[in-house]
């Protein structure tokens, strides 16, 4: 009995055991192209103490590709809270990513993401970072003739008088695709109060099977038209449940599984081209609205959604500010100048099947032509919507424009997202506090 309990207590311990590894630049800030960095790294026992056994290496790249110098390998009973240096000949993105840690036996353990991913960024001249190929020729006039086509698309408003939001009349709204190709559909929310105008704003959410709640993620500090759809072909369902279910029958229905890839071999086929028209018909939709005030219209998100927001900002002249986070669909044919692709990563999902397509759905080649004011914000350690393609589309935006670094984070909403957004409506829209 007193060697089972001796036992029990050593598997519980191994168990709880973890750790963070914690890897960053010695300043967080913009390096020059050849300058050298300098990170520091330090692997921590979660209750914050230095480890003092183990290893792992470090994995240094630019941009999550291209190998800029050889792993190197740590042994924490030899190091640890050490620093090393490394430099860029251009510029972009230095990735250091470290491999799960090794304990003494062989056990491997895992990184916790907390406080700090296992990830480390730095950016180099990050402003001169410019597309991976030249935009298509026909870029323009594809799009002009979807908008054209999507311009007497149906849009069915159906009031939802039991939906709970305080202060908003909130309607689901359906853009139908022409020729019976299907659908999308989401909410729309109008304040009561008809005694005034009110700003717009138009977004979807990230990637995944879709919202159910009518209040969008992201809005201003202040009352405005708020329309929140999904991507979807399917009916938005009134429980997440119910709507993962939806969504998961759809990917399996379709040859690719994924609904990112659905016929990305085919520009005038591939998934968000309805989807992206069909947004921008609503634009259309919302903007006779008697309520809103003829001057004020916002198109936000975040990942899927960020890009969505470029693609909309681009479609439609009545957007008059733009406002992402993280934003995908940035930099597809990044391969091309050895960096990591944006999400959906089609080239290598797809092994090269749609390389022809997606410069038609970059987000890079749409922010060329977008002149109105934008924020944006970047996660030096994005391993799904890298910042190099971010940057990428930062730096083809032709207005008045902010960037947020997010020096230490991920693929993320930053804690800070709503605040910095808000400040960004107040300015745009003149709003009161």
């Amino acid at each position: 009995m007193k060697k089972l309990m001796v036992l029990s207590s050593t598997i519980l311990s191994t168990a709880a055991f973890s750790a963070y590894v914690d890897i960053a630049p010695a300043e967080f800030r913009s390096y020059k192209i050849n300058e050298k960095i300098s990170f520091r790294v330090a692997a921590y026992e979660s209750e914050g103490k230095l480890l003092k056994s183990g290893t792992f290496s470090l994995k240094v790249t630019e941009a999550g590709s291209r190998r800029i110098m050889k792993d190197l390998p740590v042994d924490l009973s030899q190091k640890n809270d050490f620093t090393f240096e490394v430099s860029l000949s251009r510029p972009g993105f230095i990735f250091v990513s470290a491999s799960p840690l090794k304990l003494a036996g062989g056990k491997t353990l895992k990184w916790e993401s907390k406080p700090y991913a296992p990830y480390g960024g730095a950016a180099i001249e990050p402003e001169k970072i410019q597309p991976s190929v030249p935009r298509p020729a026909d870029f323009d006039k594809f799009w002009a003739n979807g908008v054209e086509e999507f311009k007497q698309a149906e849009v069915i408003v159906t009031p939802m008088p039991k939906a709970r939001r305080k202060g908003y009349d909130v309607s689901r709204v359906e853009v139908k695709f022409p020729g019976g190709r299907g659908s999308i559909d989401g909410f729309m929310s109008i304040p009561q109060d008809r005694s005034r105008k009110y700003p717009a704003q138009i977004g979807v959410p990230g990637a995944g099977a879709g919202v159910t709640t009518v209040t969008p993620y992201y809005r201003g500090n202040q009352p405005a038209i708020e329309i929140w759809m999904n991507v979807h072909k399917f009916p938005t369902a009134s429980h997440p449940a119910t709507q993962k279910k939806r969504f998961d029958e759809y990917n399996e229905s379709l040859p690719e599984k994924k609904y990112c890839y659905a016929n990305v071999h085919d520009r005038d086929k591939y998934f968000f081209r309805d989807v992206w028209l069909a947004l921008n018909r609503m634009v259309d939709y919302a903007a006779e609205l008697k309520e809103f005030d003829g001057r004020n219209f916002a198109s936000i998100g975040s990942s899927q959604g960020g890009g969505t927001a470029v693609a909309v900002a681009y479609l439609n002249k009545k957007i008059s500010c733009l406002i992402v986070n993280v934003p995908a669909f940035c930099d597809h044919s990044g391969w091309k100048a050895r960096r990591t692709c944006g999400w959906p990563n089609v080239h290598v999902a797809m092994k090269g099947k749609g390389d022809e397509v997606m410069p038609y759905f970059d987000a890079v080649n749409f922010a060329s032509a977008i002149t109105i004011p934008a924020w944006v914000s970047v996660g030096y350690v994005d391993t799904t919507c890298p910042p190099s393609g971010v940057y990428a589309m930062y730096n083809q935006l032709k207005g008045r424009k902010t960037m947020c670094d997010l020096y230490r984070l991920g693929h993320v909403v930053p804690t800070d997202f709503s605040k910095n957004i808000r400040k960004f409506y107040q300015a745009e829209f003149g709003g009161k506090k």
